[in-house]
């Protein structure tokens, strides 16, 4: 096609008369009349063509030179980027240079063509119809069409169009149909939906089958799915810490691509997709080690590992290597990996589950001809919340969820309520006591039970207040424990068991606080301190995390979100968009300074006077803007400077605030442990003495 005077690059895949067959089979062309078919197929308005992977299809250049054509996708998926001049030169010239059988067995060593894009704009699949003259817009610079797979598809001249639908109106009608539904998916990838989309396209997801995600929050980084990995195969076929955005961590395993790179490179047919299975399988009885397949794939999912089996005889052999990738336990029952997770975290999921591309409504609407209308909520697309928030236990096989701790708030914050009045009551106003309502029941005379009522360290309400409180302090010293002790991840999350943790850390120090009636003048008031010192660290320690990006992943977006929200806003109220920035330039300047100077205890001091400032600065920060910014739009502008100044904040003292972080941990343990200690020996001498 490069001969032509058509900007497409390709192989002519068919003659005359299979292009005529492969178009009568399209319903986009029911009704249109044979001759009309033929007479454009012999003027070449109307042509077949295929392209192999990372060939270039069309771009700006050419567009504008030759004329844009309209292309309607058969099988395949194609894309369109933005490229630097120097990328696009180089891809032209391997296109035009490279034989097509060459390029489908070679490796490309500088990876895939969605990599080297500055930035993925769109894919287009079965049933899409996309015109290149878009590419020749205004501001439209080296954008360019690309076959992210092997595809197909038909190209369209516009003068074959316009007769097309000048002749015939349901051709018309079928035209605008196809060509809205692909104006209004593009539409939907806007804001964050671009950045997740180029995230989608540039690491291979839109041409995976499947997936396996990481919920980075739920997971404990145990181990315990490569470990049942490594256990079942000799090797772990998978690795954590893979591309990650937000809250997902798409981890290092096979995908199985619709258009797998790793099988053709090899020249042993040991690597193939077995349909029985519908797996890309690794037969290791014919495999030679020699990596082509492991090159070839460009999402790390291909290693070598040594065969155990060489390293015998006298003298030994080194281990030879061969080839291993997951093969989705595809013999067995279940995934070992998603099985052994103990938190859930582990999720198996379709990308079209994820990412919501639509692409299945251009291959519905395609099989009926565009006949009917297709509505499309571009809200479903890409969504940002499974980014943000994480997916829960969206497509796992371990059902257990994080389990609600709200009710242990609720009824320790009630007991300690009731006790409070009961011994309020008892000191002021006897009658109204619990305990004199029981001993009235007991026949005990009025005045005499008025005299009985009574709360001292020591008598049965204080000790079972004790009771109470040691246990709620002992359920917090099961979180410590859920990383070594493998039961405990099975009953619940590490999430709840912290929950927990915090829950019995401050509730039941209240109840201990009841139990002691405030009579600290023996040796049991150190036991009292140190618990006062376990509480204070342990809430600060709290309030540490909260201030690490690394247990708030999903915050880029966010930034991403606020930084965008100004900058549109810019184009209207420059003058308060000005004054935000600068006081989000003058926020990061004090930032810097206290990560550069200040030291530990420092950095904690000038943590919380600046949350503690929060509240004024934002009333502040709205009265500025008063008369700058309409209402409607004040919260919106003040929202995202808040968000910016505290990720400037975190990202700036996050090693800071790691010392920091270490420093209360080696406080709060100790303490933790000394408490336990007096609390021990205080419950035998107490029931000593109570013999």
């Amino acid at each position: 096609m490069a001969q032509s005077a058509s900007p497409l690059v390709g192989t002519r895949a068919l003659e005359r008369r299979a292009e005529y067959r492969a178009v009568r089979q399209l319903p986009l062309f029911d009704g249109v009349s044979n001759e009309t078919i033929t007479l454009a197929i012999e003027r070449g308005e109307l042509s077949h063509f295929t392209f192999v992977r990372d060939d270039l299809v069309s771009d700006t250049d050419s567009v504008r030179k030759g004329g844009g054509r309209s292309l309607f996708v058969l099988h395949g998926q194609v894309g369109i980027a933005l490229f630097s001049s120097r990328v696009l030169a180089e891809e032209w010239a391997w296109s035009l240079s490279t034989p097509s059988q060459e390029k489908i067995k070679k490796v490309r060593t500088r990876g895939p063509l969605l990599r080297r894009a500055e930035k993925n704009l769109a894919i287009f699949g079965e049933g899409d119809l996309l015109h290149t003259q878009a590419l020749s817009g205004p501001g439209i610079e080296d954008c360019a069409v690309f076959a992210v797979t092997s595809s197909e598809m038909l190209s369209l001249s516009p003068a074959l169009l316009s007769t097309l639908a000048t002749r015939y109106d349901f051709f018309a009608h079928r035209l605008r149909r196809a060509s809205q539904l692909v104006s209004e998916r593009l539409q939907g990838i806007r804001g964050l939906k671009q950045e997740i989309f180029d995230f989608y396209v540039r690491h291979g997801l839109s041409v995976a089958t499947t997936l396996r995600v990481r919920n980075v929050d739920r997971c404990i980084e145990c181990k315990s799915c490569e470990m049942a990995c490594a256990k079942r195969h000799g090797h772990a076929r998978l690795a954590i810490h893979g591309v990650r955005l937000g809250m997902l961590d798409f981890v290092y395993s096979c995908r199985t691509c619709t258009d797998p790179r790793c099988i053709e490179p090899c020249n042993f047919d040991s690597i193939r997709l077995d349909p029985a299975v519908g797996e890309v399988v690794i037969h290791a009885e014919t495999c030679t080690g020699c990596g082509a397949c492991a090159v070839a794939c460009p999402f790390g999912a291909i290693e070598l590992i040594p065969r155990s089996e060489d390293n015998a005889g006298d003298p030994p052999l080194p281990p030879r290597k061969i080839a291993s990738k997951c093969d989705h336990c595809a013999s067995q029952k279940d995934r070992a990996c998603i099985s052994q997770c103990p938190t859930g975290a582990l999720v198996e999921i379709s990308p079209r589950d994820l990412f919501h591309d639509q692409s299945e409504l251009a291959k519905s609407a395609a099989a009926t001809g565009y006949d009917q209308t297709v509505w499309l909520d571009n809200q479903e697309m890409l969504p940002e919340e499974h980014f943000e928030k994480g997916l829960g236990l969206l497509g796992t096989q371990v059902r257990r969820r994080r389990q609600r701790v709200g009710w242990s708030w609720i009824l320790g914050g009630l007991g300690f309520g009731l006790a409070l009045v009961e011994i309020m009551l008892r000191r002021s106003s006897p009658e109204a006591s619990l305990q004199h309502a029981l001993l009235r029941l007991d026949g005990v005379d009025p005045l005499l039970a008025r005299h009985m009522v009574s709360f001292h360290a020591g008598c049965d309400l204080a000790v079972n207040l004790g009771y109470v409180g040691t246990a709620l302090m002992t359920l917090s010293m099961v979180y410590p424990l859920c990383r070594r002790v493998t039961a405990l991840r099975f009953i619940s999350t590490s999430a709840t068991w912290f929950d927990l943790h915090v829950m019995g850390g401050v509730v039941g120090p209240l109840f201990i606080l009841l139990h002691s009636a405030l009579k600290l003048d023996n040796w049991v008031s150190v036991a009292f301190w140190v618990l006062v010192l376990v509480v204070l660290s342990g809430l600060i320690g709290r309030y540490l995390y909260t201030q690490i990006p690394e247990l708030l992943h999903g915050r880029e977006l966010e930034e991403l979100a606020a930084e965008r929200a100004l900058a549109r806003m810019r184009l209207t109220y420059r003058d308060a968009i000005d004054t935000l920035e600068g006081e989000i330039a003058a926020h990061r300047k004090q930032a810097l300074a206290v990560a550069r100077r200040a030291g530990l205890t420092a950095t904690l001091g000038w943590l919380l006077i600046d949350d503690l400032a929060r509240p004024s600065r934002a009333v502040l920060r709205w009265r500025r803007l008063r008369r700058l910014v309409p209402t409607r739009m004040r919260a919106e502008a003040t929202h995202a400077a808040s968000r910016l100044i505290l990720a400037n904040r975190r990202r700036l003292l996050v090693p800071r605030l790691m010392e920091v972080l270490a420093h209360w941990r080696k406080l709060h343990a100790p303490f933790a442990v000394v408490l336990f200690i007096l609390v021990a020996i205080h419950v035998l001498v107490a029931s000593m003495y109570s013999m």
